[in-house]
């Protein structure tokens, strides 16, 4: 299954980011508790980071892509960049 990509002009890179993070643990059923454990955050500060509060930064992305064993540029799909 492939995920639909839209991204309005206002979203963020992190944004972006935690929108296809989000589409992926569905795919995946693997819920933002277990996945915030995966990447040894708490999930406080995991849910802020996927819905763009806070920025992510690219040892996150890269750290994010490994636990869901996809690519960066997969992660980073829909955006700007």
């Amino acid at each position: 299954m492939t995920l639909a990509i839209v991204q309005s002009q206002s979203e963020s890179l992190s944004q972006a980011v935690g929108r296809n993070v989000r589409g992926l643990l569905g795919e995946q059923r693997i819920s933002q508790t277990v996945f915030a454990r995966m990447v040894d955050t708490n999930i406080a500060s995991l849910s802020r980071r996927l819905n763009g509060l806070y920025p992510i930064n690219c040892d996150e992305l890269e750290q994010y892509a490994r636990a869901l064993g996809v690519t960066v540029e997969r992660l980073m799909q829909g955006s700007a960049w």
